[in-house]
């Protein structure tokens, strides 16, 4: 028998929840990040064509280490 063996990249930009489990953030400390302007719309965060806030994880990632790419 032959097994097949989809690997999949995790997509760049996540939910809150994704988000906060890659970096143990609550959702909350996500949001008041945003809310403060911490994070910068379109680099960091976008909005989603459904309304929901979506986080770029490697951007993110840069952020929260203070590297720049």
């Amino acid at each position: 028998m032959h097994q097949k063996v989809v690997v999949m990249e995790r997509p760049s930009w996540v939910l809150p929840r994704v988000l906060g489990e890659m970096f143990g953030y609550t959702e909350k400390a996500i949001s008041e990040k945003r809310k403060k302007g911490q994070l910068i719309e379109g680099v960091h965060y976008k909005l989603a064509p459904d309304g929901k806030y979506v986080y770029h994880w490697r951007r993110y990632e840069d952020w929260l280490t203070g590297t720049k790419n």
